[in-house]
């Protein structure tokens, strides 16, 4: 369920509850659903089993999405940014989470200016009565879902964006899918366990609650494109780095531009040229190992776009 291509199962030690809700077995019962074959593989001549030991990048974003919950749960309090990343981790989310732990540049952190979903929905409910899909999916078609409370109708490119504990007790979903906003308050919360609780309950299963992105029409997406203008008028906003790319673009037609790329290009190339005596003669002073890491590598070229680069921002 999580990206590997073989019916492969994993067993996780914890000891908080929030990682719970992160086992799925696979929906076999899928249509045209098949799974690579164990054994030999035929193309790397090597047992399947060391082709299966990474972990994919699915159950990677999920241990970390659960993670912070568990943070939070325990009162340690976060920025906001961080939990609005929560229930998204794309490359975006990842890339500002780690400009948070100052791995890189505070640029990569500006928020878009059209939010990524029309809105969110949240669907609680036994694992087996909700949509089985993996996390960071999309839909290929329209999905309806079975919600007792309120009708519930996924659009086409709506994304399942985080999986984490049900707040709604068991005895609130025997009936069914319950749907909601992202967030409910406490106030609602009590509100809704005693309207919807069953007298006597009796089914047993793991609950969870599952947060799905709903994207904007085409409408709607260009209402909002209307609303927040052209980026050249908010670019007040942006690093100086990125305003100077704003300025160059509208200074500057195609063919001015391509010109400009060819000419760097250029002249990387010219310096590429250039040091290969001494990136050779660095090499052969090597361990022959490390020597052989490194045959394809140009550090010489590489200190110096770094150098340029670190003089470039100092400038800025």
């Amino acid at each position: 369920m999580y990206g590997s291509t073989r019916p492969k199962r994993t067993m996780w030690g914890h000891n908080a509850v929030e990682f719970a809700v992160i086992n799925k077995m696979c929906c076999e019962f899928l249509e045209n659903h098949k799974h690579d074959k164990w054994g030999i593989h035929v193309e790397s001549r090597k047992f399947a089993t060391a082709l299966e030991t990474a972990y994919p990048v699915q159950p990677a974003r999920a241990i970390a999405a659960q993670f912070i919950a568990a943070l939070q749960n325990r009162g340690i309090k976060m920025p906001p940014e961080t939990l609005d990343a929560v229930g998204a981790f794309n490359n975006a989310t990842l890339s500002a989470l780690r400009a948070q732990a100052g791995h890189q540049p505070k640029a990569s952190r500006l928020p878009p200016l059209i939010p990524t979903f029309a809105s969110k929905v949240a669907l609680s409910g036994f694992q087996s009565n909700l949509p089985q899909f993996q996390l960071q999916s999309k839909l290929s078609a329209q999905l309806q879902v079975q919600s007792y409370n309120a009708p519930t109708l996924l659009p086409k490119g709506s994304k399942l964006l985080q999986v984490m504990p049900c707040l709604l007790p068991p005895s609130c979903l025997e009936r069914g899918v319950f749907v909601s906003e992202q967030q409910i308050c406490e106030d609602d919360l009590n509100r809704i366990v005693s309207m919807c609780q069953v007298p006597k309950p009796v089914r047993l299963g793991t609950c969870e609650t599952q947060l799905w992105g709903v994207p904007w029409s085409e409408d709607q997406f260009i209402e909002q494109m209307v609303k927040f203008g052209h980026p050249t008028t908010v670019k007040s906003g942006l690093p100086e780095v990125l305003q100077s790319t704003i300025e160059f673009y509208e200074a500057t037609n195609l063919q001015e531009r391509l010109q400009h790329r060819a000419s760097k290009l250029g002249f990387w190339l010219r310096r590429l040229v250039a040091l290969k005596e001494p990136e050779s003669a660095l090499k052969s002073s090597l361990d022959s190992e490390v020597s052989q890491i490194l045959k394809d590598k140009n550090l010489f070229l590489w200190e110096e776009m770094l150098i340029g680069l670190w003089i470039t921002l100092t400038w800025v």
